[in-house]
């Protein structure tokens, strides 16, 4: 399965996940590919100011990346650093791997405060558990499990849902 997301930061940034679960040729040149469209469409054709938010490219594995073998972190980001002395150049590119094989840790293991060890648990792993474990209730696996029991709807539960969710929002608005 690969699935693409783009997105907006709060301050304008963009952001690209995209969740690959096996390796593809040329993943890294993929990920830093499609990482440079967001740039450009956010410079003005024709125009000599070449300013723009920052961009983020999350790449969420369900394999090790070949090009970070050797590394046991799930969670490797880069950016444009100096060869020689290892000084940013600029924060307005992130790349971001996500090795979802490199997380090892047990929701037992994991601390409710770190959120990086819930996110990855959950994306790793939410499909073992029948019900959101508390060391999970966090607003990010909320949305992931709120997510996955509406897939699981048939086409009838998901238009009643949907109808009910439109409801909801006209109540509040």
């Amino acid at each position: 399965c690969r699935c693409d997301r783009w997105g907006k930061t709060e301050d304008g940034g963009r952001i690209r996940v995209a969740r690959q679960d096996k390796p593809r040729l040329g993943g890294v040149d993929r990920a830093i590919y499609y990482g440079a469209f967001p740039i450009q469409n956010q410079v003005e054709k024709g125009s000599r100011k070449y300013t723009f938010n920052a961009v983020y490219v999350i790449n969420i594995l369900n394999f090790n990346l070949q090009e970070l073998n050797g590394q046991d972190k799930p969670v490797s980001a880069f950016r444009f650093k100096e060869l020689e002395t290892n000084a940013t150049l600029s924060e307005k590119y992130t790349i971001i791997f996500i090795e979802l094989r490199k997380f090892t840790k047990d929701l037992d293991d994991i601390s409710p405060d770190n959120m990086q060890e819930v996110f990855i648990h959950c994306l790793k792993n939410m499909h073992r558990h029948k019900k959101q474990p508390e060391t999970l209730q966090q607003p990010i696996c909320n949305s992931l499990f709120e997510a996955a029991r509406f897939a699981a709807m048939n086409k009838q539960e998901r238009q009643t849902y949907v109808s009910k969710m439109n409801t909801e929002r006209d109540l509040r608005n």
